[in-house]
């Protein structure tokens, strides 16, 4: 007997041995493990009043569910997929890891295990894989009625989506779990999918040590296992070319791992289905959203239905996309489980709150509000619990560095039908990008590089958008939805999507890869980057315009330049007369404004353009042109990109320009912007982000006036500390209230400035800076002081640019008692001490002290990688 049970645990485990293709090693079902075929063979449940269920009809359930196991259907292989919902402002799910399991009777108890195919390298040695342990309430000689809900003591919290990059090729041991203190089984029935469906309320914080008590809803779903037959698995390979989700790396008996990409079956259609809650003028939004695949997969791949009233996420057995009337909630997510085994995607939702709605109509209907504090997704953020969504995809940030064209054209002459079509716009494009992630696609943050328009033309199509509400067919805004884009180019490109204008390429062509195993040169597809190379290279940038990054670091300063009255006035319309709901109005006099702390902001991309002439920066775009690069070819890829980066500096006016500090009349031009907006009438009245009409008094706007007075008047000595702070190679995030350390970033601390000719032009850029900064001076002013004519000490001249004042004290004091007929007359060899009052002009300096001291640092040596680099240390 022990050696019949042997045999059936090792071939539980085992790897098949299918001669149909590699690709599908280990995936077909094997007749020894199979459970039968439906699952009410091998599962029931009952209510109390239920004293003898049957193996063969769903029984109703009831909190106080039974749930009974066939002992037939011990030790067979059964799918368990588990979803969690987190009770937060909103609830929001997560698909937790799908698991193929059995469950085994022992000494009077019930467990379960999961199946070691895909955990181990050999069959020789036994290996037990125990997940739960359930009470056995009674038996019969045919089923077990055992308590679900005491087993479920434990959630087991890994993820179900997984990035190569991020979790490594190796096999993963994912068997952490969140103790749950107390629980109960809210449901539990047999449903017309084939499915045992349990619901289960607990409440976290089982363990000693934790202090989140917070409910979770998880719903447990076992089927019996049956992989598709015609589903064809595809490995994930060189994602360097496109980036596609997978499953948990697998082992093989051959001791290596197999990683298998995610995706639907591209032999059946794709269904999704739009909640019932969706609001009517959105509803076609988002299924233009979806249909934009059908453009992509070139063939009529994707359906769109409507949900059941009622129905709602998470439910595994509909791809819903779920609308959460949640304006201020600032994201939106997608979520999906798969076959562990082979990587098919076998449900999908999608989290899409009201807030793309309600901010595109805000944007279009007033101006940005770009200084708000909008909540964040709270999210599965448990202890042990890993953040496994698809994608978060934040909407603040998306409109955080939008341009003045919506804020000055449309600000107070929008209408609503403008303001809706925005609205809808961005709703499709947000529902596009996260339909791709449940295709199994990843991010594509060099999207932008495949831009067709410049900067300096984005104005006009923008401009263009908003009287016409149209873009053109041939403008390119990224070569994927996948990318994180700017405000501005998510509804030009909705637009797009509404038309049925367009297929990005990147996007065409990752689904020719990912679904008909299509082959493609790396210079036949978009350049492709995704989240673990932000920050290594310069063009794999989140929520960037155009094609060149360096004209887009230069443009963001530019604009926050130019928006900043704007920017002003959106403030103390937001928190004095509209603000957040739930949150009280402040009054105009209490709305203080830093300019410390809104300066960094104004010059974070000249942090960017310092970056590029650093040995940090690195283009993805000129380093995929080569098979590979080290040590043998590095200085010549390393002279490519400085030369890419030196040709677009000279485009944007040369290094003078980029690096010129601000004007000295900005200030003063900047706050007479600010007032001309409110006597305008722009912003004095109008109607709020809530819809609600609000006027200022003129108290208000004058003391609205006053306080912008005062913040520009210490907005240059502001900007100067922000400036000299990012040229010195520090951080313009950090440079807030951080004075006293301008000047000593760099050396070790920084990347230092690459040796090349291009770079010792800085040089000569920094030195008419440092003057500019150190020798600045406004209207001089009398000083009266009384001096010793005859023992005047030496007095040096100062020297400098030609608005210095330069004077010999002791020559003048000279002069003017020379010319003094009452002043006594002495012998040359004993002169007598005279007195006398003399007008001395001295300069006064436009910048403090500590600004000075900074700027004299900015020529230290240490700063390049060529020791010739500084012209003198600081």
């Amino acid at each position: 007997m022990m050696k019949k049970l042997l045999g059936v645990l090792l071939v539980l485990g085992a790897v098949g041995c299918s001669k149909s293709s590699p690709d599908r090693t280990g995936i077909e079902s094997r007749p020894e493990v199979a459970a039968p075929a439906r699952i009410s063979a091998a599962f029931a449940v009952s209510t109390p009043t239920e004293s003898k269920p049957t193996l063969t009809a769903s029984i109703s359930s009831s909190d106080k569910a039974k749930v009974f196991i066939a002992k037939t259907a011990l030790e067979k292989e059964f799918l368990l997929q588990s979803i969690v919902t987190q009770n937060g402002d909103a609830p929001s799910f997560q698909g937790l890891k799908s698991r193929i399991v059995a469950f085994r009777k022992r000494a009077g108890k019930l467990y379960l295990l999961e199946a070691n195919q895909g955990h181990t390298v050999t069959t020789d040695l036994p290996m037990t894989l125990l997940l739960a342990e359930f009470p056995i309430l009674e038996e019969t000689e045919t089923t077990i009625a055992f308590d679900f809900n005491a087993g479920m003591s434990n959630i087991f919290v890994g993820g179900e989506w997984y990035a190569q990059d991020f979790g490594g090729s190796r096999h993963p041991v994912e068997y952490t779990s969140q103790k749950v203190r107390f629980s109960y089984i809210e449901s539990a029935e047999l449903n017309d999918r084939n499915q045992l469906m349990i619901r289960q309320i607990a409440q976290l914080g089982g363990a000693a040590n934790s202090d989140d008590n917070r409910t979770v809803d998880v719903k447990y779903y076992l089927s019996p296992y049956q992989p598709a037959a015609d589903f064809e698995p595809v490995r994930s390979v060189n994602q360097d070319l496109a980036g596609f989700f997978s499953v948990t790396p697998q082992l093989t008996l051959e001791g290596n791992t197999v990683i298998r990409s995610s995706r639907y079956n591209a032999k059946t259609p794709i269904v999704y289905a739009v909640s019932a809650n969706t609001p009517a003028e959105f509803k076609q939004a988002v299924k233009d959203g979806i249909l934009y695949w059908n453009k992509v997969f070139g063939e009529e791949r994707v359906q769109v239905v409507d949900a059941p009233v009622g129905l709602s996420a998470p439910d595994i057995n509909y791809n819903i996309v779920q609308w959460v009337p949640y304006d201020t909630a600032g994201f939106a997510y997608a979520d999906a489980q798969m076959d562990p085994r082979s990587g098919e995607i076998l449900h999908s939702q999608i989290y899409l709150t009201s807030a793309f709605a309600y901010l595109g109509k805000d944007r279009m209907r007033v101006a940005l509000k770009r200084s708000g504090e909008a909540p964040k997704r709270q999210g599965i953020s448990l202890a042990g619990f890993e953040s496994s969504h698809l994608c978060d995809y934040d909407v603040e940030e998306a409109t955080a560095k939008a341009d003045a064209a919506i804020s000055s054209l449309l600000g107070s002459e929008a209408g609503e039908a403008k303001a809706l079509k925005a609205a809808q716009d961005y709703v499709r494009q947000v529902t596009a990008h996260e339909v791709g992630h449940t295709m199994g696609l990843r991010h594509n943050f060099a999207g932008s590089l495949a831009a067709n328009y410049s900067l300096a033309q984005r104005k006009d199509l923008v401009d263009a958008y908003i009287r016409d509400g149209v873009t053109p067919k041939d403008v390119v805004v990224s070569s994927s939805v996948m990318d994180y884009m700017p405000f501005e180019e998510d509804i030009m490109f909705g637009d797009q999507v509404a038309r049925q204008a367009v297929a990005l390429e990147y996007d065409t062509k990752a689904i020719d890869i990912l679904y008909k195993k299509k082959a493609y040169r790396f210079d036949e597809i978009p350049v492709f980057c995704t989240d673990s190379a932000v920050g290594k290279y310069v063009d794999c940038q989140r929520f960037d315009a155009g094609a060149s990054p360096v004209e887009f670091a230069q443009w963001q300063v530019d604009q926050a330049l130019e928006t900043l009255p704007y920017k002003l006035a959106e403030r103390f319309v937001q928190f004095s007369k509209t603000p957040a709901p739930g949150t009280d109005p402040i009054p105009v006099e209490k709305l203080g404004l830093s300019a410390e702390g809104y300066a960094p902001a104004l010059l974070a991309g000249r942090s960017g353009l310092y970056d590029l002439l650093t040995s940090k920066a690195k283009f993805l775009k000129i380093r995929r042109t080569y098979s590979y690069i080290n040590s043998n070819n590095s200085d010549e890829v390393q002279k490519v990109e400085a030369a890419y980066v030196a040709s677009e500096i000279e485009k944007l006016g040369g290094l003078d320009k980029i690096f010129a500090a601000v004007p000295a009349e900005y200030s003063a031009r900047a706050f007479d912007k600010f007032v001309s907006l409110l006597n305008s009438g722009q912003y004095a009245s109008g109607r709020g982000s809530n819809g609600v009409k609000y006027e200022f008094t003129a108290q208000e706007i004058a003391t609205m006036k006053a306080i912008t007075r005062v913040f520009f008047d210490k907005l240059t000595v502001a900007v100067a500390k922000a400036d000299l702070y990012i040229v010195s190679g520090g951080n313009p995030a950090q440079a807030k209230g951080t004075a006293p350390k301008l000047g000593i970033a760099g050396g070790d601390t920084a990347a230092k400035l690459t040796e090349n000719e291009f770079n010792f032009g800085l040089a000569a850029v920094l030195e008419k800076k440092l003057y500019g900064y150190v020798f600045a001076v406004d209207e001089g002013k009398d000083l009266v002081v009384e001096v010793d004519v005859l023992n005047v000490p030496p007095v040096p001249k100062f020297s400098g640019p030609a608005s210095m004042v330069a004077m010999d004290v002791a020559a003048v004091a000279t002069v003017d008692a020379a010319k003094d007929p009452t002043a006594p007359a002495v012998a040359p060899a004993t002169p007598v001490p005279a007195t006398k009052k003399v007008t001395i002009t001295l300069p006064k300096f436009t910048f403090p002290l500590d600004v000075r001291v900074a700027a004299s640092g900015l020529l230290r040596g240490d700063r390049s990688e060529s020791p010739e680099w500084g012209l003198f240390e600081g």
